[in-house]
């Protein structure tokens, strides 16, 4: 596995797609949330910003970015790989985050068989990556995720309210969750933050501690 390649490389990813207007929190109301996850996870290289050292928290992210950061996730927290690795046919293997996307099917944090493609570039939707982050928690709590997302009733809405409930993930003004919206990054900085909070409280690594986000040696 690659996987150094990964962390290198994807530290000069470029690119995002722009999507459709957003409705956006009140800059009172997200603005110290998001600089002090910003904080903790730049210092942390759990998130990491453009060759120009810019951050763009108002952009929406893509699919790409998002294994980016939970393939990091991953080897942060140590977690097993219940399945062999493979590439989604519509990924290159010469592409920045393409050891990403391996460590992404190989933990079932996306849940799609082989031959499906990935479509890396378009938009991430909050659903999306709620589905991902809660198959992430189920993994924490020492449970195997789905291998299909067909085998998951109404995915993204349902791994949004779980998350919700955890307080993973916050909801829109409107008190809705809108899984259907697109994510800017400052969102996955803030779902983030808050997983490995809550992964602290429940016995896992601290973010004050060492770091280890770069693979270690595994048998086997």
């Amino acid at each position: 596995m690659r996987v150094w390649v990964t962390i290198v490389l994807v530290i000069f990813a470029t690119g995002l797609c722009a999507a459709g207007e957003v409705q956006q929190w009140p800059d009172s109301v997200w603005q110290p949330k998001y600089e002090r996850a910003l904080n903790h996870m730049t210092a942390h290289r759990l998130l990491v910003g453009y060759p120009d050292f810019s951050f763009r928290p108002l952009k929406v992210a893509d699919r790409y970015e998002a294994a980016a950061v939970l393939s990091r996730m991953v080897w942060f927290l140590d977690l097993h790989l219940p399945e062999r690795e493979w590439l989604p046919p519509d990924v290159p293997w010469n592409h920045w985050a393409a050891d990403a996307c391996f460590i992404l099917t190989a933990s079932r944090l996306y849940p799609s068989p082989k031959g499906v493609r990935f479509g890396g570039d378009r938009p991430l939707m909050r659903g999306e990556f709620a589905l991902m982050a809660w198959n992430l928690v189920q993994v924490l709590q020492g449970q195997t995720p789905s291998k299909r997302l067909s085998d998951v009733g109404n995915p993204y809405a349902n791994a949004a309210g779980k998350l919700s409930e955890l307080g993973l993930l916050e909801t829109y003004p409107d008190g809705g969750l809108h899984p259907e919206e697109p994510m800017r990054r400052w969102e996955i900085c803030d779902v983030v933050y808050r997983l490995l909070m809550w992964n602290e409280e429940h016995g896992g690594p601290t973010l004050g501690g060492p770091v280890l986000y770069a693979p270690r040696p595994r048998n086997g």
